[in-house]
């Protein structure tokens, strides 16, 4: 009797568990696309963004073209135009940066959720998505992975730079707000950049107490330092 009714606990709590790795995932499938919206807006804005640096003029005409046609008789300069699209993408990019970071966190607790679920009495053999994408990546997910992790970043560096050489001699009150949002661009984006692809926890000194300054920058640009090999 006692073993049935331990049984029926174990039974009760792989339930309740399992039903928090189906939430835990509906929530997983709603930051991808959520990612994936802002992924679109960010490549619109970047096609402005080199119309604004190639043809300023004819984009300036066509953005005004396309609000009066839903405001009669409201016009705006280029100046303002510009600013207004360097502040939006400066929000968007970040929330795209923030969404992304917590789509991998979310990855690597579904794996600890399929991991735990597999070793549940009954065992709950899932595969579905945590142990697959972070273990046995495709090639093709593989290159989709440099776009987001990489090309996107570096995409947005580039152009912030260009922009900012651009504007350098614009004589605007709006220049100094564009170049301080552009460099907030570039700042960001190589935060995102370090944290995706390189090793800051040789920062942390809980995790590493024990090595020189030197071995931590070792570290986190390698993952490993002289006396000590890669990071698991």
């Amino acid at each position: 009797m006692a073993g049935n009714q331990t049984q029926g606990a174990d039974n009760k709590v792989v339930d309740i568990y399992y039903d928090h790795y189906k939430d835990t995932f509906a929530q997983q499938k709603e930051y991808l696309v959520k990612r994936d919206r802002l992924t679109l807006f960010l490549l619109i804005a970047a096609i402005i963004m080199i119309g604004f640096l190639v043809a300023p003029s004819e984009v300036e005409e066509k953005v005004n073209t396309i609000i009066q046609s839903q405001i009669a008789k409201l016009s705006f300069d280029f100046s303002v135009i510009n600013t207004g699209l360097i502040l939006v993408t400066f929000w968007y990019l970040l929330q795209y940066y923030m969404v992304v970071l917590q789509i991998e966190k979310m990855y690597k607790y579904i794996e600890g959720c399929e991991e735990k679920l597999s070793k549940s009495n009954p065992p709950i053999p899932i595969n579905r998505e945590g142990a697959y994408y972070l273990k046995s990546y495709p090639w093709l997910k593989d290159i989709a992975d440099y776009v987001f992790v990489l090309g996107i970043p570096v995409g947005f560096i580039i152009l912030s730079i260009l922009k900012i050489i651009n504007e350098w001699s614009w004589p605007t009150p709006l220049k100094c707000v564009d170049i301080t949002f552009l460099g907030m661009i570039i700042f960001f984006s190589l935060l995102y950049v370090s944290n995706r692809k390189l090793h800051e926890e040789y920062f942390d000194k809980k995790v590493h107490p024990n090595i020189s300054r030197s071995q931590r920058f070792q570290g986190y640009f390698t993952g490993k330092t002289k006396t000590q090999g890669p990071e698991s």
